[in-house]
């Protein structure tokens, strides 16, 4: 077991779902969640913010972002070639709920 998997507390699971990230100002990006946790994510995507900018994703498990979509807010962590590391500080209402019932379904 290498340093990363002992520091983690949930499980990381391989996804794709489509993601919106903002940046609270003018910084818009779209992408894909390559993998997810309860704890954080990473997604793939061009154009990335800088380590330690905190922002908000919208992830839609389905096509339309705007009807059943889950907003969290996170803190980049990382940063490579292929996207973004972020962990979660906090998600809005009940979608922490949510998220954990889509990472059950990616389970299976």
């Amino acid at each position: 077991m290498n340093a990363n998997q002992e520091r983690r507390q949930y499980e990381r699971l391989s996804a794709q779902i489509e993601t919106e990230v903002t940046d609270g100002k003018s910084f818009q990006i779209f992408g894909y969640v390559r993998d997810v946790s309860l704890s954080g994510l990473f997604v793939t995507c061009h154009r990335k913010l800088a380590v330690g900018t905190v922002c908000q994703f919208l992830l839609s498990p389905d096509e339309d972002f705007h009807s059943d979509s889950i907003r969290v807010i996170g803190r980049v962590v990382r940063v490579d070639d292929d996207g973004m590391g972020v962990q979660f500080m906090e998600a809005v209402g009940d979608n922490f709920n949510r998220l954990r019932d889509i990472l059950k379904s990616y389970e299976k």
